[in-house]
């Protein structure tokens, strides 16, 4: 996937582009969830919650591409099959929330719509269920990736 990539300055890529989904998928969810509560959040820091929802999905497929160069390098696959399965779904959950977090951002945006409507009520807190969902889903994928890497290191 990211056949270039696998190292940068002579590091595995993968434990350094893990950094940015743990950052920013929990920060966009919390974004997300401020924001759905109320209009005027919302009016304010909206596009920082999409730029936050892109950013993750960004850096969940660079940690996704780079993992699989490096189980290959190590050729450990069968080994780190839940991990691989777990950011697997982390990838989609964060498209998912990536999307509509812009969905929910052009909708207020273009139509101006109003707290009564149900579009406006309902799409921020799918949006944020979505981000919560990633964001487990991400400590789920580290959790994982972690206890491969030490449970041979600490006994």
């Amino acid at each position: 996937m990211i056949s270039q990539m696998d190292t940068i300055w002579g590091l595995p890529a993968h434990p350094l582009f893990v950094h940015a989904p743990i950052v920013l998928i929990p920060l966009a969810a919390a974004g997300a969830a401020v924001v759905a509560v109320s209009r005027r959040l919302r009016d304010r820091f909206g596009v920082l919650v999409g730029l936050g929802g892109v950013g993750a999905l960004i850096g969940a497929f660079l940690a996704n591409g780079s993992g699989e160069e490096f189980a290959e390098r190590l050729e450990v696959e069968v080994a780190v099959e839940k991990h691989q399965n777990l950011a697997e779904t982390t990838l989609v959950l964060t498209a998912a929330f990536a999307v509509l977090a812009l969905v929910n951002l052009a909708t207020d945006r273009i139509h101006a719509l109003q707290d009564s409507t149900v579009t406006a009520s309902v799409l921020p807190v799918v949006t944020a269920c979505l981000g919560v969902l990633a964001t487990i889903w991400m400590i789920r994928t580290g959790h994982e990736g972690a206890r491969l890497v030490w449970e041979n290191v600490i006994d």
